[in-house]
């Protein structure tokens, strides 16, 4: 009798195995807007569960009014970066950084890259910070139907931990870059903490726009300057050559002459 429930259990838990098939782990390309080949590029670290992420992503609308009711002219940071980044001015790269107490937030993150698989990032990162509190695999997976997703694909992938390692990879890169809560976010390398407002940001981004648009003039006044130079000394190629032609008609006619 006993031997026999064994088996059953044995039995039961290969089939249970055999449900949920442990994927080859995917690493996508980080989701981003705006030029790829852009000079400025802002990094922003996130979480999914976290409110602050939600307030600068301009979707937790209970947090905003708070900063705006304590800080004049605040505004959220993703918002005004998105802006930019339609404009052509900045590159704005999404990584994640689930944090350790957050415990649906790595689950969260996996299901945002099986969004991007499918090509819908965007879409799904607006979905999950608009139900912060509501982020179980159910949940998940009820959102990706909302949104549009291959239902059974977005399952696969998430049940089978296909993008896990990519999701503790980000992590682990924001950590060695300094990052310890979020948002964070690095603007060429330099480092905003928290639910900055656009403005911080954007003091920093201009200040590199402008000095690029700098470089830019100085580098066309120096084409310029070069382009002249080119001309003087084909002008100066031409009235050579004048002079040697001329010696050489002269030449000639001396020696028919002396014939």
């Amino acid at each position: 009798m006993i031997v026999g429930l064994m088996l059953i259990s044995i039995l039961l838990l290969v089939g249970c195995g055999n449900d949920l098939e442990i994927l080859e782990p995917v690493d996508l390309a980080d989701p981003f807007v705006g030029p790829e080949d852009a000079e400025i590029v802002v990094i922003e670290y996130s979480d999914f569960q976290c409110p602050y992420c939600g307030a600068a992503a301009g979707i937790n609308d209970q947090l905003i009014g708070q900063f705006k009711s304590q800080h004049a002219g605040w505004e959220p940071a993703v918002v005004g970066l998105k802006a930019l980044a339609a404009e052509g001015k900045i590159k704005l790269v999404f990584k994640h950084f689930p944090l350790g107490f957050h415990n649906y937030a790595q689950k969260a993150a996996e299901a945002a890259e099986a969004a991007s698989a499918q090509g819908m990032f965007w879409e799904y990162h607006d979905k999950l910070f608009a139900n912060p509190n509501d982020l179980s695999e159910k949940d998940l997976i009820k959102y990706a139907g909302e949104v549009g997703l291959d239902v059974d694909q977005f399952t696969r992938e998430l049940q089978g931990e296909a993008y896990a390692a990519s999701v503790k990879r980000d992590a682990l890169e924001g950590s060695r870059a300094g990052v310890t809560g979020t948002p964070s976010f690095f603007v060429n390398g330099v480092m905003f903490e928290g639910a900055q407002p656009f403005s911080a940001i954007e003091a920093e981004i201009n200040k590199l726009l402008a000095a690029s648009a700098e470089d830019t003039m100085e580098d066309a006044v120096e084409t310029k300057e070069q382009m002249a130079d080119e001309e003087l000394t084909e002008e100066d190629a031409e009235e050579m050559g004048g002079e040697s032609s001329d010696d050489e008609v002269s030449m000639g006619d001396e020696s028919t002459s002396e014939e």
